[in-house]
């Protein structure tokens, strides 16, 4: 991490109770849900190399405590080499 910091302005929550999270400095755009377990959902990466922050009643979270980006989902074997055969 660099010694960059980023607060992030909660924009709302939605229906399904995530709240929207959007940097104004590098345009990080994410959803997060605290019941029952944290989930994050990356919308727009934004600068990767800035510590992101946040706070609300009940919520407060940085890049060093949220959750890691999102891997890749493995594929099943049968799906590997899928493009190739097109």
């Amino acid at each position: 991490m660099s010694n960059k910091m980023h607060e992030m302005k909660l924009v709302g929550t939605n229906s399904d109770g995530y709240d929207e999270w959007h940097c104004p400095i590098c345009g990080r755009r994410l959803l997060l849900k605290s019941q029952p377990t944290l989930t994050k959902l990356v919308l727009a990466i934004g600068d990767m190399t800035a510590e992101h922050m946040g706070v609300r009643p009940g919520l407060s979270f940085t890049s060093r405590n949220a959750l890691p980006e999102p891997t890749k989902p493995e594929l099943p074997v049968w799906m590997e080499d899928f493009s190739e055969r097109w």
